[in-house]
């Protein structure tokens, strides 16, 4: 399969395949199973790698297995996230004694074989960038084409310039939550703020989305063992982000729980239902 590429584009055209082994071309992003974060306090590798990982002891010279370590400065870092373009079959997050504090890692592990329509294949550089507390790790200025069949944790086909594994280390009892391509893979240590859930939730098109938005939220004060705290005037705006009373029931539901300043309910409800919804609102809010 031929596939014209330009610089970091970001195409899937991941095909797998039944059985135990998986094969996909692809023009910026891997399909294929994540590896997910776990106890910061764990020396080595997580637990659930992957299925079909790549055993890197057996990758033969003629696929050009190279490891590159990119230094990480993560004094003060609460979010990390990682992209490189757009590959998640194998991410982890690996804690150890021997990463210093304020220090981290990203080890990527990559494959080459030339071959026809593959010839322009790089890796380009990898660079990060801060805001605030957020620290993004990005590949970029390269061109990044992959074509690989793994039966077995063995490369079995090759074309092109793949990642096959990619590791953030980390001090050991590290507290960063790592992302890839955003989504978390590491344990989650800080609850989302209260314009964190009000942005998710704008961003999503569909009442399914910022519901699940909504129970993100949630979910990431029960994984820290804190309460989550919003006011009326909070919860107000991320009802009035949904348009159907079925869906602002719902999302009132999740959340009147965590309103701090109760006196307020009624007006945020008379702002935020119509008449109609607004006794049925006050049932939920238990006013």
């Amino acid at each position: 399969m031929r596939q014209s590429l330009v610089p970091t584009l970001v195409l899937s055209l991941g095909m797998i395949l039944s059985g135990c082994g998986s094969f996909h071309v692809t023009a910026g992003k891997d399909d294929g199973k994540r590896d997910k974060g776990g106890d910061p306090g764990a020396k080595g590798p997580q637990a659930n790698p992957p299925k079909n990982r790549v055993d890197w002891a057996s990758v033969p010279q003629e696929f050009n297995p190279e490891t590159k370590t990119t230094a990480l400065a993560i004094d003060g870092v609460q979010q990390l996230n990682v992209d490189l373009f757009g590959f998640k079959d194998d991410v982890s997050v690996v804690y150890g004694a021997d990463v210093a504090a304020g220090t981290g890692r990203l080890v990527t592990y990559s494959v080459y074989k030339s071959a026809q329509g593959y010839e322009s294949a790089t890796l380009g550089t990898i660079s990060s960038s801060r805001t605030g507390s957020r620290l993004e790790v990005k590949a970029g200025q390269g061109m990044y084409a992959c074509s690989i069949r793994v039966i077995n944790g063995k490369i079995t086909e090759l074309a092109g310039r793949c990642y096959v594994r990619a590791e953030i280390q980390l001090p050991t009892g590290a507290e960063i939550e790592v992302f890839n391509l955003n989504t978390l893979i590491s344990r989650r240590f800080f609850p989302m703020t209260t314009d964190e859930l009000q942005r998710t939730v704008k961003d999503q098109s569909f009442a399914d989305g910022k519901l699940k938005a909504i129970d993100a939220y949630l979910a990431s004060f029960e994984g820290t063992g804190k309460t989550p705290a919003l006011t009326a005037n909070d919860v107000g705006t991320v009802v009035g982000s949904f348009s159907f009373s079925d869906d602002k029931f719902a999302a009132l539901t999740k959340l009147q729980g965590a309103i701090t300043d109760r006196g307020n309910i009624a007006t945020m409800i008379d702002e935020s239902f119509s008449h109609f919804d607004r006794p049925k609102a006050r049932q939920i809010a238990r006013i």
